[in-house]
């Protein structure tokens, strides 16, 4: 089991997100905007990060930006999830220290998917 912070300010999204990863073996906490979700890295590190970069108060990128230049968090892997219009932002954010990106909408298979394989290739999680 990990422990994984969602940045996702949809209320729906994340339900979802929370869902699918608390049933796929997780503990997942989420944050509704960059600020909230920066105040809980530091609060307890998590081992991974799923961040949309559309969020009010500081978008994703900004907490990228921030996370990657702290060492005390910038060995966290962080996925971003975003809508298919940010496709080119996401990139830019893989340029920026982004260990992968999912484009919304994203079937749930392909969720776990990334999120398991990010966590393997840390060593923090063993398939079943």
């Amino acid at each position: 089991m990990a422990y994984i912070l969602s940045m996702e300010d949809e209320p729906h999204l994340q339900r979802l997100i929370q869902y699918t990863l608390q049933t796929a073996g997780h503990r997942v906490v989420v944050a509704e905007d960059g600020e909230q979700g920066l105040a809980l890295v530091r609060e307890q590190p998590p081992d991974l990060i799923l961040l949309d970069l559309l969020m009010p108060k500081v978008d994703g990128i900004t907490v990228l930006k921030v996370l990657k230049a702290d060492a005390s968090t910038a060995h966290i892997p962080i996925l971003i999830v975003t809508a298919s219009a940010q496709r080119h932002e996401a990139e830019r954010a893989i340029t920026l220290g982004a260990d992968g990106y999912l484009i919304k909408p994203f079937r749930v298979t392909d969720l776990v998917e990334q999120v398991n394989h990010l966590l393997m290739a840390m060593g923090r999680f063993r398939e079943r």
